[in-house]
């Protein structure tokens, strides 16, 4: 698995033809996280973990290559994905071995290997991984740590979890579950920890938790920065605190507006993300498996609680998310797909049978649907798998190249997209208003559009042919630019 795995990353990465957009920003909170640490976490909105993967990448490779390119520093982001793909990939296999036994645990995270989607973040400049990565390894402790009643694993579950917090704000659910298994344990009359020793593992999982977490929460002044939740103290960045009136007006529009409708889109666009994540094939299997799941008893144990726990809880989620933005991406369902892939082989299983009976052939092999069946879905998910990643923006690579070798190293420029100048190594501006400043030099856009006056000298035109796009590359000869 572990060969797999880092067989199709390598891959992807060397066929990598852009990565995506929120990588620019990693890579670029990464350099300045180098230079000056504490500002750069106050005024940027990711969190720092992965930047700091990257840092810490960057840096051994660096001292291996002396190789300081944009290239080393993308490929160093790439890398740290990777690296903690595979560590998760084999965090991941226990945790299934645990819940489904070996065999099927095999196969549920063969499947993982192969989906596109996963694969495709596992190889870009993306912190779904690492934050899987730190997810995954909470999760393995607390299981353990419940049915083994190892109290110091509860410790690192802690610590799992607030490292994870420093990637990702959502890897904060490990302390969620732990504290609900332990407050079970506390309340339950069956229970397999005493109360006392209930009372210190969750003192313990806490302790862990906010030694790595609360520095952050402090610097940030606030539970969840990123989501601007849990604020408790005024915005450190300077900005003017809304008024109070002002933020009770919006809540109660929020409010009302989460109306049954808006649940039953959050719910249909839920469902299409994770069928195309699934690459539709392994969705019916995932249904009957998580559905066989649910229908056994004894939910309770820690093996089945942990996991069930995370299912309840995404969902909301994923529900609330829509509805607070609007949207939902294959990457917000990622951990809800990984943690419930172990359930695809017993659903393909129970088809398998049922095609069994129905084929009503002597001395068929037993089993021999079941291989079919995954053979079918990996032959699904192969040419999707080996697709470059973002291949349909070649030509903002070319755009970046001409940038480069035909634009002062100094130069600002105005982009649709800022991949485009980040390639490039010039100042960017991504321009989605209607004025443009006056310091601007170039302008990247489509061709012929109305709106670029006399002033802009069109330099030359890129053309996509496959993808049948243009690009055109104007340069400012006026002392200020505005577009109408």
């Amino acid at each position: 698995m572990t060969i797999i795995t880092l067989s199709v990353g390598i891959y992807l990465i060397a066929t990598t033809v852009v990565i995506a957009k929120d990588g620019v920003t990693f890579i670029e909170f990464a350099k300045n996280l180098k230079i000056a640490p504490t500002n750069t976490m106050i005024q940027e909105d990711q969190h720092p973990g992965y930047p700091a993967m990257i840092w810490g990448t960057h840096t051994i490779m660096e001292s291996l290559n002396k190789n300081e390119s944009l290239l080393n520093l993308i490929r160093s982001a790439q890398a740290a994905a990777l690296i903690s793909r595979c560590l998760a990939v084999l965090i991941l296999y226990f945790i299934g071995k645990e819940l489904v036994g070996a065999k099927f645990s095999f196969w549920a995270v063969l499947i993982l290997i192969i989906l596109p989607k996963p694969a495709e973040y596992g190889s870009d400049a993306l912190s779904d991984w690492p934050h899987l990565f730190f997810l995954a390894a909470g999760m393995w402790l607390l299981i353990h740590g419940a049915t083994d009643a190892k109290l110091w694993m509860f410790t690192f579950a802690g610590l799992a979890g607030g490292i994870g917090f420093l990637v990702r704000p959502e890897c904060a659910q490990i302390v969620v579950y732990g504290m609900l298994w332990l407050g079970l344990q506390l309340l339950w009359s069956k229970r397999i920890l005493t109360r006392p020793k209930a009372a210190v593992a969750l003192v313990l999982l806490i302790t862990g938790f906010a030694v790595t977490a609360s520095p952050y929460m402090k610097l940030k002044g606030a539970f969840f920065p990123k989501k601007n939740i849990g604020n408790f103290t005024s915005d450190i960045s300077g900005d003017i605190v809304e008024p109070l009136e002002s933020r009770l007006v919006s809540n109660i529009s929020y409010t009302s507006s989460v109306v049954p409708l808006e649940i039953a889109k959050a719910v249909g666009e839920l469902f299409e993300n994770i069928g195309n994540a699934l690459m539709w094939f392994f969705l019916p299997p995932l249904i009957i498996g998580i559905y066989i799941h649910i229908k056994e008893r004894n939910l309770l144990h820690p093996k089945k609680f942990f996991i069930t726990a995370l299912i309840v809880t995404n969902i909301p989620l994923m529900i609330w998310l829509y509805c607070r933005s609007g949207y939902i991406s294959g990457r917000h369902i990622l951990p809800l797909v990984t943690f419930t892939i172990f359930y695809i082989p017993t659903g393909i299983k129970i088809i398998a049978s049922r095609l069994e009976v129905k084929s009503l052939r002597e001395n068929q092999r037993k089993g021999l649907w079941f291989i079919i069946l995954i053979v079918i879905g990996i032959a699904i998910c192969t040419p999707k798998l080996l697709r470059s990643s973002h291949n349909d923006k070649q030509i903002y690579r070319e755009a970046a190249k001409w940038l480069a070798e035909n634009t002062e190293t100094d130069a600002s420029i105005a982009v649709p997209d800022l991949r485009i100048s980040f390639y490039a190594q010039r100042k960017g501006l991504k321009y989605d208003t209607k004025t443009l400043p006056a310091d601007i030099q170039y302008i990247v856009c489509e061709p012929g559009r109305e709106d670029i006056e006399s002033g802009m000298i069109q330099l030359i035109v890129l053309e996509d042919k496959d993808h049948k796009r243009e690009l055109a590359i104007y340069k400012n000869v006026r002392q200020s630019t505005s577009i109408q």
